[in-house]
């Protein structure tokens, strides 16, 4: 299955097979984004998708928390906790597989206080598991500042028109 593809800060990354909705945060695989009633939008350029009529009409209301926390989602799940590197295309497209658990993607998952991290390299995941408290520590630091940065784009970027993408097939985009 193919992956679909978004640009954060002109890079590309995969965020495939699932789309999150940006509304609940629900995870939506590709057969349930071919069945579903609501189907693919975009948003300032980024591919969302809803799990329902209700996730649509909040977003539609107030857009700016929702999009600005699907941003963070991205950088979040793209970022190795030991070394901060952002994942690119081929590192990151086994990130989010079928099915909603998080892969074992070769280099390693680690759990860690309801946070699920993969790195992109064994020693990063070897470091992260000697001493997960301070890489955790580390990463939520990172994580508010980022949150920081995203709010101000979202700020600075203003309301996008949210695009209804009729038969956007996520298997081939």
């Amino acid at each position: 299955m193919r992956g679909w593809l978004y640009t954060v800060s002109n890079r590309v990354f995969a965020m495939a097979p699932h789309m999150k909705d940006p509304t609940c945060g629900r995870l939506l695989d590709h057969p349930e984004i071919k069945a579903s009633a609501y189907g693919v939008y975009e948003y300032a350029g980024n591919k969302i998708v809803f799990c329902s009529q209700d996730c649509k009409e909040k977003f539609e209301k107030d857009p700016d928390p929702h999009y600005a926390g699907f941003l963070l989602w991205q950088h979040e799940n793209f970022r190795d906790p030991v070394c901060a590197k952002e994942m690119i295309y081929d590192e990151a497209k086994s990130a989010f597989p079928k099915g909603y658990a998080f892969p074992n993607n070769g280099m390693g998952i680690s759990k860690h206080k309801d946070h699920v991290f993969f790195f992109h390299g064994e020693d990063c995941k070897k470091a992260f598991d000697g001493n997960p408290d301070k890489y955790h520590a580390d990463w939520i630091a990172w994580r508010e500042g980022m949150i920081k940065e995203v709010d101000a784009q979202v700020k600075t970027e203003g309301r996008h028109e949210l695009v209804h993408l009729p038969g956007y097939d996520p298997d081939n985009p």
